[in-house]
């Protein structure tokens, strides 16, 4: 019967190394390594540890600390590509595994048990298999069958994850494995029945509506109402907010209630909207949100204070008009001093470091097909391998060169002409005669050309270059001065006062 490989891989030293430093000793002093094989695990760890900037005797040999440190590593700003990066990743855990650290391999090559191997079969597609591996071969290494899999395997699964592996995001990888799980146990005959409680990252805190009075809700609604429905002839007109927008304040409202409550105010005594815009009130539940943050203000903390300060202002309209102005006052105090992208919106942005994303986002080149009757294809919605980020394409047909006059764009060519390659030549001819007497076509702004005759385009923008498309930029006179652009309209005079 086929066995699981239960230990590690061979020790190379004696005792539990400290640090890279003692790893990289370690492969040096080792006889039987490979020698091709040293030298990508040597480098490897010389890679990591410039990428940290710091000293290979002040990284722990620990991967659970190690992986938390390559997070925030990204591989196109250090110059790699994506599965060059993974290589890395893969020969220092291998490093570490090769010196006695215990470390859970990225992907296993080891066979599973019998057993295993009869469950894996059951599995209908690949995302079952790839989801589901690094369960079965950690269960197959520990000496657990299948039917001894409960909620403790999973939960020392988990640790293994976290503190042995170098696996990115351990909390989403340990979810979709218990996701998985799950489902399997519904829908394939023969996987073991037990069902694992699946993780929830989210922070929830929102009180429902019973919890407050029956007056509250009542009073939201009726904010809700009138904001929807604007009297245009009421003093304090404003314009009408769309249903999303109810939507969300219905929910804005329900969580500063509950952030009132949980700082200790007694939830029944919270009757309306009147109660969360007092400002002893809105600073307890503001603060609650602030505490939530860090201890920091934030957007979300500042709109909320905003949205108090207008119920303050518009519905509850207090006799003391020294509560909107401590309102106001709170909500200059919790304005976010931001200048430039924030830096989620700088990470996501970051994967365009890297040269074959923006060749992606340029060209499309990577995924343009020859189609029948000469058609350039473009799928309809490219995704880059490794991102988020979605490309929506087009059906570019071959035939003639469109040029338009007067644009500064990124396809200008020459004398303030862009070439729009590629239009379809038959719609082309069918605009041109349906619009044969307008200025555009008439005056020469819009034209085309076959496609096979390079040359001529610079040609011909160079002969209409004195000739104006009225997309140039409006050339105004000084204060007083008559305007030189023909396109200012001019000021008439009536002899009135």
């Amino acid at each position: 019967m086929l066995r699981c490989e239960r230990s590690h891989l061979p020790v190379a030293g004696v005792g539990q190394p400290a640090n890279l430093a003692e790893i990289m000793a370690r492969l040096v002093a080792d006889p039987t390594l490979d020698a091709r094989r040293q030298r990508e695990m040597l480098s490897a760890l010389r890679t990591v540890c410039r990428l940290l900037n710091a000293n290979p005797a002040l990284v722990p040999a620990e991967p659970g600390d190690l992986r938390k440190r390559l997070e925030g590593v990204s591989h196109a700003l250090a110059g790699f590509s994506q599965g060059r990066w993974r290589n890395i990743r893969s020969l220092v855990l291998a490093a570490l595994r090769h010196a006695g650290v215990r470390a859970l391999p990225g992907r296993s090559q080891e066979p599973l048990s019998l057993d295993w191997e009869a469950l894996r079969a059951r599995l209908p597609d690949k995302d079952y298999r790839y989801g589901l591996s690094r369960l079965m071969h950690f269960c197959c290494r520990q000496g657990i069958s299948p039917d001894r899999v409960d909620s403790t395997v999973f939960e020392g699964f988990r640790s293994a994850l976290e503190n042995e592996s170098l696996v990115r995001k351990a909390p989403k990888v340990y979810r979709t494995t218990c996701v998985l799980w799950n489902r399997a146990a519904r829908t394939i005959p023969g996987w073991p029945a037990v069902q694992i409680a699946e993780p929830d990252a989210r922070r929830r805190y929102a009180l429902g509506w019973s919890a407050f009075p029956p007056s509250f809700q009542a009073d939201v609604e009726a904010y809700l109402a009138r904001i929807a429905n604007q009297d245009v002839f009421a003093d304090d007109y404003a314009r009408s907010v769309r249903p999303s927008t109810v939507k969300t304040r219905r929910h804005q409202f329900q969580l500063i209630a509950t952030a009132l409550a949980r700082s200790g105010y007694p939830a029944d005594q919270i009757t309306g909207l009147a109660t969360l815009a007092n400002p002893n009130n809105a600073k307890l539940a503001l603060r609650f949100f602030m505490d939530r943050a860090g201890g920091t203000t934030t957007t979300n903390v500042h709109y909320f204070a905003r949205v108090l300060k207008a119920v303050a202002r518009h519905w509850v309209k207090p006799t003391n008009q020294e509560d909107i102005e401590l309102l106001s006052t709170l909500c200059r105090r919790l304005a976010v001093n931001q200048s430039g992208m924030t830096a989620k919106n700088r990470a996501r942005l970051r994967q365009f470091d890297d040269p074959a994303n923006l060749d992606a986002v340029h060209g499309l080149e990577p995924r343009k097909q020859a189609g029948p009757g000469g058609v350039s294809t473009v799928e309809e919605a490219v995704e880059i391998p490794g991102t988020r980020f979605v490309i929506k394409g087009n059906r570019c047909h071959r035939g003639v060169d469109l040029m338009t006059a007067g644009s500064l764009g990124p396809n200008r060519l020459t004398e303030g002409v862009m070439l729009t390659p590629g239009v379809d030549e038959e719609l082309w001819l069918k605009y041109a005669e349906q619009n044969k007497d307008a200025d555009l076509i008439r005056n020469g702004i819009v034209f085309a050309f076959p496609s096979e005759k390079k040359d001529h385009p610079k040609g011909r923008a160079k002969e209409e270059a004195e000739r104006k498309s009225g997309l140039e930029p409006l050339e105004v006179g000084g204060p007083g001065e008559k305007s030189p652009d023909w396109r200012v309209p001019r000021v008439i005079t009536t002899g009135e006062k």
